[in-house]
């Protein structure tokens, strides 16, 4: 009974913080590896839709995001994707325009619209002319 109290008393001497940081960096590590995964999965396994930009968010505390529908065998889709490197300020002149979306087979839900030549270099996709008009609008620094 001794060393239960013993040990009772040491734990409550640890700091908090020297305890939680090591549980926040697994939880972290966690998340990013279940992140790359999915994303593994979408590259090796995708298909291309065409997808149409419904909506463009700015948040000062977050990325700008993209909110966008896309349609697959008559069935609509509804997604979103944080486009950190789209200009906020003329971000909104998306709206209404049409890009690919690629979707992994089997799982809709994991998705993302191809919009900067990076994305469509991550599917090995040749960037389409059609589209050079967006690298105006994007922070490539």
């Amino acid at each position: 009974m001794h060393l239960i109290n013993q040990l009772s008393k040491i734990l409550r001497r640890i700091n908090k913080p020297v305890f939680i940081l090591p549980v926040l960096i697994v939880f972290a590590y966690v998340i990013t590896v279940k992140d790359c995964n999915k994303r593994g999965r979408l590259i090796s396994n995708f298909s291309i839709a065409d997808g149409i930009v419904k909506h463009f968010s700015t948040n000062s505390r977050s990325a700008n995001g993209i909110d966008y529908t896309f349609e697959i065998n008559g069935k609509l889709y509804t997604s979103s994707d944080a486009y950190p490197n789209i200009n906020g300020q003329i971000g909104a002149d998306f709206t209404g325009h049409h890009f690919p979306v690629a979707y992994q087979i089997g799982d809709t839900g994991n998705n993302t619209m191809l919009i900067a030549p990076a994305n469509f270099k991550r599917f090995h996709i040749a960037f389409p002319d059609s589209l050079s008009w967006v690298i105006k609008y994007l922070d490539l620094e």
